[in-house]
């Protein structure tokens, strides 16, 4: 079941974004949930969530703290998601993605690719450890020795119709 976040959400929402952004410190993915995600529940139980916010650097809107529980990856979760979340959003849409030194495409290559987002800045960003590590849960990034770690912030656009 997909719908829209409420107050009531905020507990599920931290356990979510702490398995998969490790400890947010920062309230902010936490505050004015009234409809500012969209979350996918299975049996009860949140799986995925993205979110679309006009509070964006790039003055457009921007798709905002998406994630999904590890075990529940690749299942077509978030495309349902993101099928929802852009269904009649006829403005222009970033997307930051994540992508580790190695690979030549970001973790979210396969949703930019279907709901027609293009890469207009590669490596925006380049993090190194111990900002955004995803070393902390089984599923994480593979390559995380907690040394020397890194990723790269790639940014990709939807434009408007």
């Amino acid at each position: 079941m997909i719908r829209k976040s409420t107050a009531d959400d905020k507990e599920q929402i931290q356990q979510l974004m702490q398995l998969c952004f490790g400890d947010k410190n920062n309230l902010e993915p936490y505050e004015n949930l009234e409809d500012r995600y969209y979350l996918y529940f299975k049996n009860e139980n949140l799986v995925a969530m993205s979110g679309l916010t006009s509070n964006s650097e790039y003055g457009h809107l921007e798709i905002d703290w998406t994630c999904t529980r590890p075990e529940h990856r690749h299942k077509g979760y978030m495309q349902q998601l993101f099928a929802e979340m852009l269904n009649g959003v006829h403005e222009s849409v970033y997307c930051s993605c994540w992508r580790l030194p190695n690979n030549d495409k970001p973790n979210l290559h396969t949703l930019m690719s279907l709901f027609g987002f293009e890469e207009v800045v590669e490596s925006r960003v380049h993090w190194k450890v111990p900002h955004n590590c995803f070393c902390n849960y089984e599923g994480g990034c593979s390559y995380c020795t907690g040394i020397g770690c890194e990723c790269y912030e790639d940014l990709y656009l939807r434009k408007g119709k």
